[in-house]
């Protein structure tokens, strides 16, 4: 409802800017947790207009146009990725914003500037002008008291893509503060949000994780109203016939759901979710140094969950350590042979992702006196731009271990050749080989 949307509005722009994990280019310009630098947040100011109080849009437009724009080298916040950062400005100067891709209307707030002009075609050789006006009188004039469109008053606090290109005139009447009274008279007078009937959502999986130990609890969740949810676990196609979804459930091995959404004649999209049961439920991983948050394969057992990471490692298989080496200990629960040691590293030099200088194996049988067991050296150039997988693992003479103690070496700074040159390189690791 509005008042929790106004509520949780406010509590973005007005909580700690404070945050966490790799430091980004993008997240800055920060107004509580709104980031105009990152411009996925860049409707959020607008979105005031969906519960008609657009004044708070008019004071946070205002904020931004004239606190994160400077006219010198660094006056421009975040990353200005084909010129939205810019685009943001030009329009939210003249007033009005397209909140949503493809529809075609704009958000109104209050123009910067008296006036100004926009080009929208031509009649005959004579242009056709759309024209903003703005009764300023003070710089502290940034709430709308009133709105006309071509001489006739406008209380909406949207404005047409078809009424701009008609021309015409949108003048505007200015305040220091704002009048609550302007938009009250009709339902019409603010935006409105939409929700297609004829669409069913796709149904949702809900679950921490997709890789468990020795079971999962799978619960399903659908946003259309009065839809049925129907879902096989066999690789079928889910239809109205398959196995109706009422309650949670739970899988005991490794499984793959699939599940659809239905209403009367309406489908949903299909969606397909895996589940992996850990192929050495066992086994138990003590990491001693910690990757980074953006690179977590999933979490420790990442990397001996049986999934594999491949060479496209931003879809989150692979662990990532930057500036640091790898260093593990595998608790294999009971005291075994071994014949087979070794771990899958990932290079991409571009990305400063180099393979580690080596990776070194010592096993103990009682988790305190361990002792060497292989060592393997990376032959592969630094200079390889290649991206690629390699699984570096080295036979043994069967040894009896319970745990074994994996560390990779780290790279260290990038040389001078590099675009990079003097940053720290990462290890990226999936998966660690034991056989």
């Amino acid at each position: 409802g509005a008042d929790a949307f106004d509520l949780k509005l406010d509590m973005l722009f007005a909580s700690t800017t404070e945050t966490t994990g790799r430091e980004q280019s993008d997240i800055t310009g920060l107004i509580g947790q709104y980031a105009h630098g990152n411009e996925p947040s860049h409707h959020m100011a607008y979105l005031y207009g969906f519960i008609n109080k657009p004044w708070k849009t008019e004071q946070l437009v205002y904020k931004i146009l004239t606190e994160f724009y400077r006219n010198s080298p660094d006056g421009l916040i975040g990353n200005e990725d084909c010129g939205q950062m810019s685009a943001w400005y030009v329009l939210s100067a003249l007033g009005m914003y397209p909140v949503c891709p493809g529809k075609p209307e704009f958000m109104l707030a209050a123009p910067l500037f008296p006036e100004a002009k926009i080009k929208v075609g031509s009649i005959g050789g004579i242009e056709k002008i759309f024209s903003i006006k703005a009764e300023k009188g003070s710089s502290k004039n940034i709430y709308i008291m009133g709105r006309k469109l071509n001489g006739t008053d406008y209380k909406k606090n949207i404005l047409s893509y078809t009424d701009v290109m008609d021309s015409g005139e949108l003048t505007a009447n200015l305040s220091y503060q704002p009048d609550y009274s302007v938009y009250v008279n009709a339902d019409t007078a603010y935006a409105q949000t939409y929700h297609n009937e004829d669409i069913i959502t796709a149904p949702v999986i809900l679950s921490q994780k997709n890789v468990f130990r020795d079971s999962a609890s799978i619960e399903i969740k659908s946003y259309s109203r009065d839809a049925k949810i129907f879902y096989t676990m066999d690789s079928s196609v889910p239809t109205e016939s398959s196995k109706q979804y009422l309650d949670s459930f739970t899988v005991n091995n490794s499984a793959t759901i699939k599940a659809v959404a239905i209403s009367g004649a309406k489908k949903s999209s299909i969606i397909t979710y895996r589940f992996f049961k850990l192929p050495h439920p066992g086994w138990k991983i003590s990491l001693t140094e910690k990757y980074s948050p953006q690179y977590t394969a999933g979490g420790d057992e990442g990397i001996i969950d049986g999934l594999r990471g491949q060479v496209d490692w931003r879809k989150g298989y692979w662990q990532g350590y930057q500036s640091q080496d790898f260093k593990s200990v595998i608790d294999l629960g009971t005291e075994q042979v071994i014949s087979k040691l070794g771990a899958g590293f990932l290079q991409d030099v571009g990305a400063w992702i180099l393979f580690p200088k080596k990776i070194e194996f010592e096993l103990s049988k009682d988790g305190k006196k361990f002792s060497q067991a292989a060592t393997i050296i990376n032959t592969i150039s630094d200079r390889d731009e290649k991206i690629q997988v390699k699984e570096f693992w080295q036979q043994i003479k069967n040894q009896k271990a319970r745990y074994i103690k994996v560390k990779a070496i780290n790279y260290g700074k990038l040389p001078q050749w590099h675009l990079g040159a003097g940053g720290d390189a990462w290890i990226f690791i999936d998966e660690i080989i034991i056989e």
